[in-house]
């Protein structure tokens, strides 16, 4: 059983949500529709979707008496299926990371099934959980779950309760790829009152406009929030883009994967990606159930069958996860380049680079590549993937995190903004004193800085608005010093 930890939210404050001077209108009668590759499959009897992997791997669930049995579907493997039975009790949420490994929460408890091999009961998590919950990451090293209005996050082996203000309970939280955090490590959710949340390891914000809102996702760099009357907002706080969807269509579903927003009503599914909409090509005598997104293409739940849409070949990456959260210091992962219908393709050259660096590859006998290192010390890796065949190329990026636990320090988000406004004029590039510009400068001194700033608290001198609290971030930063 993981240790619990409560803890209470930090700074939480309220803002106001600027609406831009106009809603830039989309006439969806106008909008063209885009060519896809389409694979269906018919649903059998009381089959739905249980979860979606980042790479697209859909789990098809079907409980009833006895144990739930799993079909599960590769969108870009040869159309076969793999059947499964798992003994578990009855399935309130699960997420999927990839065609052989997913977490449960069933009965009340989190399991694992990890790679294939049999089911692990990993903890009960420190609050009832009643009913299907929204939930995000994996709970057993770095996920949250809602019920009953609480939020509790699991790090590092243990659950944090996080007490937020306000009278209405978070309702939805958007995740990404499954992930809660992107690489900017934010979380962010809706509550019932309309309410935007932004909460990362120290605090959280709240941001108020979004009264009504029916629906609400989050992509690479954008969030999508769907609100009644067809208006669509896109983007973020102080970066918002308003769309007025006009038409006789009914949206009201919103989904994101990779770089990609869907807005999905019963008889419609569009693509809204760098500002650009699109309409896919759906059956018109299936009404529209649900739409799930992943980062290669979009699955859509039709009356009776299970449609995937993807644009074209796509590079899978199997050991790292799009915007993974993870402490550890060293990454191995394989590439391959995949396409609907055909599966694993061959002939193509691959490049990669991590933060700019080239990563060295290797290839691999199934016709991929291999590749091992050490992450740079940057907050964010973003891993650059380019699979060239002659004139055709193919492109992914992937942005890996450092996990911060609540309390633990950032020398980006923490110290280099009071480095800035503190200690720049002496130790800057063209200071009079030492260069501490830099991370790697302030790794090489944290004995020096911890005596002179901690210590001795000679550092910096004669400075008024340098005070306790500043100087308690770099010594909780100097415990363990994150980049």
């Amino acid at each position: 059983m993981s240790s619990f930890i409560w803890v209470l939210f930090a700074g939480c404050g309220l803002t106001s949500f600027i609406v831009p001077a106009e809603l830039q209108p989309v006439d969806l009668a106008s909008v063209p529709t885009v060519e896809t590759t389409e694979q269906c499959v018919s649903l059998g009897s009381g089959e739905r979707i249980g979860a979606i992997s980042p790479e697209g791997h859909a789990w098809l669930v079907t409980e009833g008496e006895g144990n739930p049995q799993f079909r599960i579907i590769d969108p870009f493997g040869d159309g076969t299926s793999v059947t499964r039975t798992l003994e578990l009790p009855p399935i309130q949420q699960m997420r999927a990371w990839s065609d052989d490994d997913a977490t449960f929460v069933a009965g009340g408890t989190v399991w694992r099934l990890p790679d294939g091999g049999p089911r692990v009961r990993l903890s009960e998590p420190p609050i009832s959980i009643d009913e299907r919950i929204p939930w995000c990451g994996e709970l057993e090293t770095n996920g949250i779950l809602v019920s009953d209005g609480q939020w509790v996050e699991q790090q590092d082996d243990a659950w944090y309760l996080w007490e937020p203000t306000g009278d209405a309970p978070l309702a939805q939280l958007l995740d990404r790829d499954g992930q809660c955090q992107g690489a900017d490590g934010i979380t962010w959710g809706l509550s019932d009152d309309g309410l935007l949340w932004r909460v990362d390891a120290d605090r959280a914000e709240f941001f108020e406009g979004f009264a009504g809102w029916v629906d609400g996702a989050a992509a690479d760099e954008d969030l999508g929030i769907l609100l009644t009357g067809g208006t669509l907002w896109v983007g973020a706080p102080e970066r918002w883009t308003g769309y007025a969807l006009q038409g006789p269509e009914s949206l009201e579903r919103v989904e994101g994967g990779g770089d990609t927003l869907y807005v999905a009503g019963s008889s419609s599914v569009l693509r809204v990606r760098d500002g650009a909409f699109a309409r896919l090509a759906v059956d018109p005598k299936r009404p529209v159930v649900d739409v799930v997104a992943h980062a290669h293409g979009v699955w859509v739940v039709e009356e009776g069958q299970l449609c995937h849409h993807a644009d074209g070949p796509a590079i899978r990456v199997d050991g790292l996860r799009p915007n993974q959260a993870t402490r550890d210091e060293l990454y191995t992962f394989t590439a391959e380049v995949v396409s609907p219908e055909l599966g694993k393709e061959t002939g193509w050259s691959l490049a990669v680079s991590a933060n700019g660096a080239v990563v060295p590859l290797v290839e691999t006998p199934e016709g991929g590549w291999s590749a091992s290192g050490a992450f740079p010390t940057d907050p964010t890796t973003r891993f650059t993937l380019e699979a060239t065949r002659g004139e055709s190329t193919v492109t992914r990026t992937l942005s890996v995190h450092k996990l911060r636990l609540p309390g633990e320090r950032s020398w980006a988000v923490d110290v280099k903004p009071i480095f800035d406004r503190h200690c720049a004029g002496c130790h800057g590039v063209d200071g009079i004193s030492t260069d501490l510009t830099t991370l790697e400068a302030w790794q090489d001194r944290l004995a020096n800085i911890e005596a002179r700033v901690v210590d001795l608290q000679d550092m910096p001198p004669q400075d008024p608005n340098f005070g306790e609290p500043e100087r308690t971030v770099i010594e909780e930063w100097l415990e363990r010093p994150l980049p």
